[in-house]
């Protein structure tokens, strides 16, 4: 037994080292240590970097580790611009940069690289990195900085460029492209460096064809109304004597700063006609380019001997007229022929008359749509009669119901149209309204003194419309329930500070206007029957008293109306009361910090 026993301890005690060494013989991944979170750094510049009397065609610039670059051709910004920019390759731990422009004599050169060089393996970004030379003797040192935001929204514009002219006509932006040239963030923040001392204008594009001319109507611009003159006074003029790898120093230095709003232009067009199409066999479309305030005229239509006859609406924004047919023989013809009439601007500016000859063809009736099908008994369109408001939602104590008719409406007869109430579950006439849209023609508007958590029901019988064509609808009946009395939230506004006209606009989350007012001095504004939710106020001021926010106009050099919001995004909540004094002052363009997209 002794041996048995002997070994039986043997074992147990070596048992403790066969685990361990089963533990140190574990395999694992390597951690691998903290995240590289440190972008490239400089190592050497060829030529040096802030070189003199410079003239070489290729730089070489070598990093402390392989780097990647990111969208080099869109990010780096050249100033002066050359017509060509210069090519950048990736040679090894570095890169290599190839001028093919005629270099300008005396000029400083800023090679702004933004953030397209970062490091291969985490994408580090090289923040900011500049290479700058000059063909003279000196490095030129001055330097400007400023914001770009939206007019209307205050909003911070990126990838936009601002742009200094030595030319100071006001065609410079027209017709040739900057001396020196920046490009802001996302924070619309700009910086450009490296200027000589001398008188400048100061102008802002975001260039759509990427050739730094303003030569796009749908470009937005800004300007500044005065011009620059460099060094400024106060100015500190940095120190020009930097190292091979390092930024020009100069710690505390001032330079100006200034603040553009950027706008795209109202450019006045002569007036023509955009388009023409015939979608429904009864009405005639034609879109012009601009709004007309005259309703052209038209002559016979070839094979017909009296003129045409049409009945004429405009569309809200007064760019596209319809011309409804009212003779049965000219509607059901495949095409038309229409000699039209119109106001127009020839280039000195003088109104005129142009008659254009337009041609109207019908699509076959097996690919028309409802409004085509023919009423019975009469064989003309039919007309219809359809809720806006949809049927049997829940409708805002403070909103009518929207009924439009597909054809114009010529006739109404109140008392085909009926408005109930149920109340336990009895019917009970409602005193009611119809409006006809001021914009939309074909539109009508139901009000009545709505009481809340009710259902009404809305009846429309044949006859209450007629269509232009002389015949009426099907009958119409719709259900609606109002909503809770509490459901909505009240904001009453003491506004204070008005000078002359301000718009007051109550914006929802996506920016879109819920409702406007115009005022012309302090006043108390209500805002009752509000849905729960953020709400932001902002102010126009209206300088001309057009009831809208007009943009600028560069050569005449206007700027557009200001704008002021007010300094907080407010949440309105269901059956709660808000009272916000707010004094409107236009200098200040500050946007709440909550609305900051």
């Amino acid at each position: 037994m002794k041996p048995v026993i002997r070994q039986l301890m043997l074992l147990l005690c070596l048992l403790p080292l066969v685990i361990n060494f089963n533990r140190c013989a574990k395999v694992v991944a390597p951690t691998g240590g903290d995240k590289d979170t440190i972008p490239p750094v400089v190592t050497s510049c060829s030529p040096p970097n802030y070189s003199t009397e410079f003239s070489s065609q290729v730089i070489d610039i070598g990093f402390d580790e392989f780097i990647q670059l990111r969208d080099v051709n869109q990010k780096l910004i050249v100033s002066p611009p050359m017509k060509q920019k210069p090519d950048v390759q990736i040679r090894g731990k570095g890169i290599r940069i190839r001028i093919h422009d005629e270099l300008l004599p005396n000029s400083t050169y800023t090679l702004n690289f933004n953030d397209a060089i970062v490091d291969n393996n985490e994408g580090n970004p090289l923040e900011g990195f500049e290479y700058v030379f000059s063909t003279g003797r000196e490095l030129d040192s001055l330097q400007i900085r400023g914001t770009l935001v939206n007019a209307l929204t205050l909003q911070p514009e990126e990838g936009v460029y601002a742009m200094l002219y030595m030319n100071l006509r006001d065609s410079a932006p027209y017709l040739q492209v900057p001396y020196y040239v920046g490009k802001t963030n996302k924070n619309g923040e700009f910086t450009i460096s490296h200027i000589r001392a001398d008188t400048f204008r100061l102008f802002a594009l975001k260039d759509m064809n990427m050739n730094y001319l303003f030569d796009q109507a749908n470009e937005a611009i800004g300007f500044l109304d005065s011009l620059i003159v460099l060094p400024a006074e106060g100015d500190i003029r940095p120190d020009t004597l930097a190292s091979d790898l390092g930024m020009i120093g100069g710690a505390g230095i001032r330079v100006p700063f200034f603040r553009l709003k950027m706008f795209t232009e109202e450019r006045e067009t002569g007036q023509y006609i955009s388009s023409s199409s015939r979608d429904i066999k009864n009405r005639l479309m034609i879109v012009f380019g601009a709004p007309s305030d005259s309703l052209p005229r038209w002559g016979e239509v070839p094979g017909y001997i009296a003129p045409g006859d049409f009945l004429a609406e405009w569309n809200p924004r007064k760019d596209t007229l319809f011309l409804w047919i009212r003779d049965s023989l000219l509607m059901n013809s495949e095409m038309i022929r229409l000699p039209l009439e119109y106001l127009a601007t020839d280039s000195t500016g003088e109104n005129l008359w142009v008659t254009d000859t337009l041609s109207f063809r019908y699509a076959s009736p097996g690919r028309a749509g409802r409004d085509n099908l023919p009423d019975e008994g009469s064989g003309l369109p039919a007309f219809a009669l359809t809720p806006v408001t949809r049927n049997k939602s829940q409708l805002d104590l403070n909103r009518p119901v929207v009924l439009e008719g597909n054809f114009p409406v010529t006739a109404t007869d109140t008392s085909r149209i009926s408005l109930k109430m149920e109340i336990d579950s009895l019917q009970q006439d409602v005193p009611y309204t119809l409006t006809r849209d001021s914009l939309r023609t074909r539109r009508f508007l139901v009000t009545a003194a709505w009481e809340p958590e009710t259902k009404y029901r809305l009846n429309v019988l044949p006859g209450a419309f007629t269509g232009y064509l002389g015949n009426s609808h099907d009958t119409l009946k719709l259900e609606y329930t109002t909503r809770k009395a509490d459901y909505y939230g009240n904001l009453y506004l003491n506004v204070t500070g008005v000078e002359g006209q301000v718009i007051v606009q109550m914006l929802g989350s996506s920016e879109e206007v819920l409702q406007e007012k115009a005022i012309a001095s302090d006043t108390y504004l209500e805002f009752e029957y509000l849905h729960p939710g953020k709400v932001i106020f902002r102010a126009i001021d209206d300088r001309n008293g057009n009831g809208e926010w007009d943009t600028g106009h560069y050569l005449q050099k206007i700027q557009p109306e200001r704008v002021h919001y007010y300094p907080e995004e407010v949440n309105v909540r269901a059956n709660w009361d808000i009272e916000l004094n707010w004094d409107i002052d236009f200098e200040v363009e500050t946007v709440p910090a909550q609305a900051v997209r």
